[in-house]
């Protein structure tokens, strides 16, 4: 046993001291190759048609320390998968502009625009989407 720990001691020491060149260590995926980089803005970026291959999805936040709100993206769907890992409530869009049709916690609808953001990590994982809240009470 004791000799396994010192082995393992040597190769880990001569590991971190070994050189290692990386500059050629390239990303095996970029997960956000092709999408727009829209930085946030008072614009909306997704109430168009989105561009094939890319389709309309949404999804509804009534999250703890913040307002509800809807967001609509255009995202591939090759990449649900890996989006919805982070946003559960992730749903494909039946049509343009699916936060409009969504119920809001009293049974407002999700109408007004409120801005543009991005989500995530630009360059590793990252979405880009319009946030829609509830019309104000009078």
């Amino acid at each position: 046993m004791l000799k396994i720990v010192a082995a393992a001691t040597f190769t880990a020491a001569a590991v971190a001291t070994a050189a290692v060149d990386y500059s050629s260590i390239k990303p095996i995926v970029n997960f956000d190759e092709g999408n727009q980089q829209v930085k946030d803005s008072d614009t909306p970026c997704c109430a168009t048609p989105c561009a094939a291959p890319t389709i309309k999805y949404y999804s509804v936040d009534h999250g703890f320390g913040h307002h509800p709100f809807c967001g609509e993206t255009c995202l591939d769907p090759k990449k649900f998968g890996i989006y919805h890992l982070f946003e559960k409530n992730l749903t494909v869009a039946d049509g343009e502009h699916p936060c409009s049709r969504q119920f809001t916690q009293d049974g407002g609808f999700y109408s007004n625009y409120s801005s543009t953001v991005t989500h995530g990590v630009p360059g590793l994982l990252s979405v880009t989407l319009d946030l829609y809240a509830e019309p104000s009470k009078q």
